[in-house]
């Protein structure tokens, strides 16, 4: 059986858990939201703990009670945290970034398409028409 892992990236809201849930249910996959091993951590942290301030950024951002730029410093320290209890996460994001731009940079030296977003009507079916 061959096996895969696929690294979907993205900004809030963009579909990235949509994309993931119906690659998983086409592929008979499972598949893992960063979010929960964040939220687990958070709940995991003690009432009131700097650890679970640091982490709960979405109750700061509802709060509305700080500036953009103090919610963004919060948000990657959070970030941080994350990553240093899974070390494994930010490297291989980086190196998925990396090697996504560079196997682009190649397709296009030897002039082979690299497959745009468009006429896909889906972010999944654009993955699906590659496997």
């Amino acid at each position: 059986m061959k096996r895969r892992l696929l690294l979907i990236g993205g900004a809030a809201g963009t579909g990235k858990s949509t994309v993931a849930r119906t690659l998983a249910a086409r592929l008979n996959a499972a598949w893992l939201q960063l979010d929960t091993l964040w939220i687990a951590m958070r709940d995991a942290a003690a009432q009131n703990s700097k650890e679970r301030a640091l982490l709960d950024i979405d109750q700061r951002i509802r709060a509305q009670a700080e500036p953009a730029e103090v919610l963004l410093d919060h948000h990657i320290a959070a970030s941080e945290a994350v990553c240093a209890a899974l070390p494994w996460h930010a490297e291989s994001a980086r190196l998925a970034w990396l090697y996504g731009n560079w196997l682009a940079d190649q397709a296009g030296q030897v002039a082979l398409p690299v497959v745009s977003s468009r006429p896909y009507a889906t972010a999944s079916d654009r993955i699906l028409a590659l496997t």
